[in-house]
């Protein structure tokens, strides 16, 4: 009943009927196309909850061998998608599908080509898989077969977020060559992050002419990390103009005269979307039980804190998890601060990156240039690609 009601409410009779058996559907697939179409569920449960919440079937098809083992994918003949998209549209109960059609925003029919996961799959999706990172063929199709700049951003913030930056890259060049202004910016600080600040202030100056604030904003942050102050303070003076909160503090920190550093304060948070009817209380479900994490783990109560901080994570705060690490640290644990904070980077919270290196006696200044491979280890040097230029392949390739 609890899980019915955390979907979107429209639902509800459905969810109570079909729910557990869309569940057992998905984790206990059966038949000759179930272990296939088991694979499209989970793709489409970790890209609803990194906010892709419609499923173009190219992508779902490119992302899908990700979930499958070495033998599962060698065994698939040439019509296992068809039969993996029979699987994952099966009607349950004579009431729902797990992958299920997208009204047209107007008018009658359904969009073609696109599929979006039932509502009870989604919130089951959010407690069972919050701490696994997507494979790479998951951010590979992302890249490939998404068109939407803000849904390639949002995509490539959460391959970010989880120390992925290899795929963030590539997924940041892709909403750039769809038009992201946005993308270009984050792109670009992160090029100048990387040691690349010809790149970043090639990447950002278009945008910066088409009079994107956030794009000018950083070029004059970067002009005045070169130690041409002049022309910074003239790119900071024209951003000003504008009115906005970031560009007059920017203008400001660099009138001061000191060395600004580009980090979020000074550049603008990307905006939210609508919430949701529960985000109130669900946000302060998130206080409370983070707030309940942290003291378990003070009072050494260290199981207790990490099931609150696990349940937390699940609510969307991964942060406390980094701190029961440090707690396990502090004690002579490192195998279970290793543990947490893999957990927390793993969920979404990059704070924690430095401390999983540092745990490991491994270079923090490595870890946040090249970030993670899909196993958690210190990813292999990679390249850029330029995305002013054609993409070259699916992904960076080695350095």
């Amino acid at each position: 009943m609890a899980t019915a009601l955390e979907t979107d409410g429209e639902n509800l009779t459905q969810g109570l009927a079909a729910g557990p058996d869309l569940v057992r559907h998905y984790e206990q697939p059966a038949g000759e196309h179930g272990i296939y179409g088991s694979a499209l569920i989970a793709v489409a449960i970790d890209a609803h909850r990194l906010r892709l919440p419609l499923l173009p079937l190219s992508f779902l098809e490119a992302a899908a061998p990700g979930y499958l083992s070495d033998q599962q994918r060698s065994q698939a003949g040439p019509d296992w998608f068809t039969g993996a998209l029979a699987y994952a549209r099966t009607l349950i109960k004579d009431t729902t599908r797990p992958l299920q059609e997208v009204p047209r925003p107007s008018g009658m029919g359904a969009l073609p080509g696109v599929l979006r996961l039932a509502d009870y799959l989604q919130q089951h999706g959010r407690q069972t898989r919050w701490a696994r990172c997507p494979p790479p063929s998951f951010w590979e199709a992302a890249s490939v077969h998404l068109t939407n700049g803000a849904d390639l951003t949002h995509l490539a913030d959460a391959a970010r977020a989880r120390g992925r930056f290899r795929y963030a890259s590539l997924l940041y060049g892709a909403a750039v060559r769809m038009g992201s202004l946005e993308a270009r910016v984050v792109l670009a600080r992160t090029r100048e992050y990387a040691g690349d600040r010809e790149g970043a202030l090639r990447l950002v100056g278009s945008a910066a002419e088409q009079g994107y604030i956030g794009a000018m904003v950083l070029l004059a942050l970067l002009h005045n990390r070169a130690g041409d102050r002049p022309t910074a303070l003239g790119i900071a003076h024209a951003a000003a103009r504008s009115g906005a909160p970031h560009a007059r503090l920017a203008l400001g920190l660099l009138r001061q005269g000191g060395t600004v550093q580009l980090e979020y304060e000074v550049m603008p948070s990307p905006s939210s979307e609508p919430e949701a009817w529960h985000e109130g209380e669900l946000r302060r479900l998130i206080y409370i039980l983070t707030g309940q994490a942290l003291s378990a783990g003070w009072r050494h109560s260290l199981g207790q804190a990490e099931h609150l901080a696990c349940e937390a994570a699940k609510a969307g705060a991964p942060y406390a998890l980094a701190r029961i690490a440090l707690l396990r640290k502090w004690q002579g644990d490192e195998q279970g601060a290793a543990r947490m904070y893999r957990l927390a980077v793993d969920a979404g919270h990059l704070g924690a990156l430095g401390g999983l290196a540092r745990i490991r006696n491994e270079s923090p200044d490595a870890y946040m240039r090249l970030g993670l491979e899909t196993d958690g280890s210190l990813a292999d040097p990679w390249t850029w690609q330029d995305p002013d230029s054609p993409p070259a392949g699916h992904t960076p390739g080695p350095a």
